[in-house]
């Protein structure tokens, strides 16, 4: 049992990007006060984008992305 638990662990870190960074399009969450670490890969933030109740790994600005999560598409936004 604890071998798939470790295999998995590990399944998802490479899903992520590696070291706990999330991809361009990956849920993230914000900090409560604005700050704090950014859990998103190297030149992505956590943002919600226009439309979206859920926080996304995106470039600035996200609107300009072609992930659906970032751009909005995929939650309604424009």
């Amino acid at each position: 049992m604890r071998l798939t638990t470790l295999v998995a662990t590990g399944l998802a870190a490479l899903l992520l990007g590696g070291c706990g960074r999330g991809p361009e399009g990956a849920v993230c969450e914000q900090a409560a006060d604005g700050g704090g670490q950014n859990e998103c890969a190297s030149g992505l933030t956590c943002q919600a984008p226009a439309g979206c109740s859920v926080s996304y790994c995106c470039p600035t600005p996200a609107s300009r992305s072609s992930n659906a999560n970032c751009n909005g598409s995929a939650c309604g936004g424009s």
